[in-house]
């Protein structure tokens, strides 16, 4: 329960609590992106709504080969 933790650290209340995970979430998921773009060996692999986990897979995999 990290919102209810947070609630009782910085004494929010629960919609705030909410909304500062959700915040951080997405900061958290930027500095990530960033980091990875930066790394050369890191490619991305474009995922559409069709995709199966096995064309993923393949895809990944094909791409470490060459």
């Amino acid at each position: 329960a990290p919102i209810a933790a947070l609630m009782a650290i910085a004494a929010v209340t629960e919609a705030e609590a909410i909304e500062n995970v959700k915040t951080r979430t997405r900061q958290f998921a930027k500095r990530q992106v960033t980091w990875f773009r930066n790394l050369e060996e890191c490619q991305a692999v474009p995922i559409t709504s069709g995709c199966g986990a096995a064309e993923i897979a393949h895809e990944i995999l094909s791409r470490a080969r060459s």
